[in-house]
């Protein structure tokens, strides 16, 4: 009797490549879906779908507490993955699924809000609610500064018998013009996290132009009323430290106008710049927030050795209003550094859900 041996080659699913991703999350197979629920039973094995066995390599071996699946078997290999990207906080209950940032006519795996707030270092907070608190606050400061300037002081004046109301623009214009508005364009990227990027990018090159503008006119201003009123300059620590933040301020917008804007450095270049970009912002920013400080006490006690109520009104509304500009300056900080609520993703495109 003769054996007659028959070899039927089965047709087996793709490999999945790890190696690609985007925006640092695993990529599916190329493949438009229709929403989560319809993707996921698009990619489910049928029971008459022919499967290889599975057989452990040198780059599949298996893991104590992972499930191990057959590698072709794409439902198995998507789970794996899953199970992967929740594996540091198995404790928790998965949470609800949502859009994904993928390239068009791709999937990928969902990244929760666990992974994603690995992101926010040891904050954990989202930048949405400190965007809104410091606009609050901003608009409660620029409302102070300017009854105090113009009930209090007498008003706002560029040339005047009275050169007190020239000196009057100094804090207007530092703290609305210079902090108020230098901080809006530290925020635009989270105020508005699903604008356009090169648009953000112009509104936060036009707020930081006007507002070192505006700081210059201030500190001019202060110049001119010292200079005809026979004061002294650059003799406190206010001055040094406003000089040197409004000048590092002017280096800080040269290097990110020709690095991010015009010409506009190489891509490699512009990706190493920009953590320090950033850093050195929010540095000169706090140090911004400092010499307000400063600026605000120097007043103040120039004002109650002048015979100010130290109890009075106005040296409560002065110092209420320094006490707000720390608070604004804390929310536009944590905002910064804090993570954006959402980003926006490609329309009709969905994950596909973590499935326990």
């Amino acid at each position: 009797m003769h054996t007659v041996v028959v070899q039927v080659n089965l047709p087996v699913k793709p490999r999945l490549d790890l190696s690609r991703s985007t925006h640092g999350r695993r990529r599916l197979p190329s493949r438009p879906c229709q929403s989560s629920a319809a993707a996921y039973n698009h990619h489910r094995l049928s029971p008459t779908t022919p499967v290889r066995p599975h057989s452990t390599t040198n780059t599949e071996k298996r893991r104590p507490g992972v499930r191990n699946t057959p590698a072709d078997s794409f439902p198995s290999r998507c789970s794996l993955l899953q199970e992967a990207v929740r594996a540091p906080h198995a404790s928790r209950s998965p949470p609800a699924s949502r859009s994904c940032s993928c390239s068009a006519d791709i999937c990928c795996l969902y990244r929760g809000p666990e992974v994603e707030g690995e992101m926010a270092g040891a904050l954990g907070v989202r930048a949405t609610p400190f965007t809104y608190a410091a606009h609050a606050l901003a608009a409660a400061a620029a409302v102070m500064v300017l009854i105090w300037a113009i009930h209090f002081r007498g008003g706002l004046a560029f040339e005047a018998v009275n050169k007190n109301l020239i000196f009057n623009v100094h804090p207007v214009l530092m703290l609305i013009g210079y902090i108020i508005l230098g901080s809006e364009g530290i925020m635009i990227y989270k105020s508005f996290p699903g604008l356009n990027h090169d648009t953000a990018k112009l509104i936060h090159l036009i707020l930081h132009t006007i507002a070192i503008v505006l700081g210059a006119v201030g500190i001019y201003c202060a110049f001119k009323n010292h200079n005809e009123s026979g004061i002294a300059n650059l003799y406190s620590l206010h001055s040094w430290l406003g000089l040197g933040a409004i000048s590092m301020y002017g280096i800080q917008w040269i290097f990110g106008f020709v690095t991010f804007f015009f010409p506009g450095a190489a891509p490699d270049v512009r990706r190493s710049a920009l953590p320090w970009h950033a850093l050195f912002g929010l540095f000169v920013y706090i140090l911004t927030l400092a010499t307000s400080q400063l600026g605000f006490l120097e007043k103040l006690t120039f004002l109650e050795s002048g015979g100010l109520d130290k109890y009075g009104t106005e040296a409560i509304l002065v110092n209420c209003t320094a006490l707000v500009v720390v608070l604004f300056g804390t929310a536009v900080v944590v905002a910064a550094i804090a993570p954006a609520d959402k980003v926006d993703e490609p329309e009709g495109y969905a994950p596909i859900p973590v499935v326990a």
